[in-house]
């Protein structure tokens, strides 16, 4: 059985990367997202 807790977990580690290794772009794509 798939805990929510792990989900939450997965996409936060994954931000994690994405934002060191597209933090130039990350403003535009929050400011996008609203």
């Amino acid at each position: 059985m798939p805990q929510p807790r792990r989900m939450q977990e997965r996409p936060a580690a994954n931000w994690r990367s994405f934002d060191s290794a597209n933090i130039e772009w990350l403003p535009v794509a929050a400011d996008s997202t609203g």
